[in-house]
């Protein structure tokens, strides 16, 4: 099992960590904690996901804050 983490600033970095860091034909889970409430940017992000990781399986919650790297 390897666990990687991004914290989202856009979808071109987001594509460009799926492309240099993760196995298209691994068995891959993907936890999407969002602070945000805007559906079309969270679909957007879900659409990007899907079209670059086609077999993953995406499971997803909102969260009031996020803790990254420690603080918050």
């Amino acid at each position: 099992m390897k666990l990687l983490r991004l914290g989202y600033e856009s979808i071109g970095d987001l594509k460009q960590f799926i492309r240099q860091k993760i196995d298209n034909d691994a068995n891959i889970l993907i936890q999407l904690f969002c602070g945000i409430d805007d559906t079309k940017q969270i679909r957007y992000i879900l659409e990007a996901l899907t079209q670059e990781l086609p077999h993953a399986i995406i499971i997803g919650a909102s969260t009031a804050g996020e803790i990254p790297q420690g603080e918050m």
